[in-house]
């Protein structure tokens, strides 16, 4: 195949165009492969270049995924297909990558052997994000981004669930004009129960605040 041309653009990638085609490359591609307009490439360098270039491309968004803030395995690799989807579009030269999981499975390997995972941060932060929810329901969230819950029980031990309960009933009710009435009374148990507290739990609270209000 034919390069037509070679872009390098204002940040780090450089553009291969192949048949109106860009394939985003590396410097370091461009002078190993001796790449040049005009040049007719072997089918043999193109898919190495494709599969070097998926891989680079993933692997550095996962790593500016991962330093905008602590995630869970399951997350990034959540958000990294979810990439890859645009990626087909943007760069429809992707699409002969054969085993794009296989991939992915090694960028999830190679940050893990770097030790750029820090699980215990992430589990930190969405106990902060989340502290108006109830423990079992940050334990919920937890299991469902593919936390170990046993590794990290200290840190869920820490949720004062009487303490989150009450400051989340006292900023509700300030939103309600009759915290009073059965209507009101009703949709503040139904809040209080959807942030996963129990039942019995959320009628104490609500008396309490309702009678010292």
């Amino acid at each position: 195949m034919i390069i037509d041309n070679i872009k390098k653009t204002p940040g780090f990638w450089w553009f291969l165009i192949l048949e109106d085609q860009l394939l985003p490359i590396t410097v370091d591609q461009v002078v190993a492969y001796h790449l040049a307009p005009g040049k007719d490439i072997s089918s043999t360098d193109l898919e190495k270049l494709i599969n070097e270039s998926f891989f680079y491309k993933s692997k550095l968004y996962c790593l500016y995924q991962l330093g905008l803030s602590p995630k869970s395995k399951k997350i990034l690799i959540r958000k990294l297909k979810l990439k890859i989807s645009n990626y087909l579009i943007k760069y429809p030269l992707y699409h002969q990558v054969t085993d794009q999981n296989l991939v992915i499975e090694k960028i999830v390997d190679d940050l893990e052997s770097q030790k750029l995972f820090n699980e215990a941060d992430y589990v930190s932060q969405l106990i902060n994000r989340h502290h108006r929810l109830s423990r079992q329901a940050i334990i919920a969230k937890l299991r469902q981004n593919g936390v170990d819950i046993n590794q990290y029980r200290s840190l869920i031990n820490q949720v004062d669930d009487s303490l989150s309960i009450n400051q989340t009933l006292a900023k509700k009710i300030q939103t309600i004009k009759d915290p009073t009435s059965f209507t009101a009374k009703k949709r503040l148990f139904d809040y209080l129960v959807r942030k996963g507290f129990a039942y019995d739990e959320a009628k104490k609270a609500i008396d309490e605040q309702l009678k010292n209000s």
